[in-house]
């Protein structure tokens, strides 16, 4: 099987990435006992995953594109896909959640920047204004998600 997407601690950004370079992930074997996928879907999976389109994903899969398309309608396959985006969409979340402080000192050093164009003061601002309004809608909806909850019951606090 092909690399496994993963935070190498390489990031780019100020501290580097996750404190061991590492996130969780299935072994090959386990992935592919659990995933029912041959090792050239496997391969298919990662190259997915990893190049930008379908005939690229091909090309380092090693099979014709007609053949991954062919995978693509198979519910084992696309769900094997899908479990791979959102793995990746959560550890860029993560990232996001980790430099959220240092974007936000980020804005308001340069909305506070005599030296700044106003044009950079203003998008600074808006941006901060937008992240905070989103912030409590947020919190809005997860206190009518809780009452939701309650008022549900039984059910363990979650809705059905």
């Amino acid at each position: 099987m092909g690399k496994k997407p993963r935070n190498d601690g390489n990031d780019g950004l100020p501290g580097g990435g996750s404190d061991d370079g590492s996130c969780p992930e299935m072994s090959e074997k386990s992935g592919q006992a659990d995933r029912g996928l041959t090792p050239r879907q496997e391969k298919a999976v990662d190259a997915l995953l990893q190049e930008p389109g379908m005939g690229r994903a091909a090309v380092a899969a090693a099979v014709s594109e007609r053949t991954l398309r062919r995978w693509m309608r198979e519910p084992r396959f696309r769900a094997a896909v899908h479990e791979g985006r959102r793995e990746m969409f959560s550890q860029a979340m993560g990232l996001t959640q980790r430099y959220a402080p240092v974007a936000v000192a980020t804005l308001v050093k340069v909305m506070n920047d005599a030296t700044a164009a106003h044009s950079a003061k203003v998008t600074a601002a808006g941006l901060l204004l937008r992240f905070g309004r989103e912030s409590l809608e947020l919190c809005d909806v997860e206190e009518r998600v809780a009452a939701l909850e309650q008022a549900a019951g039984g059910s363990n606090g979650r809705l059905q």
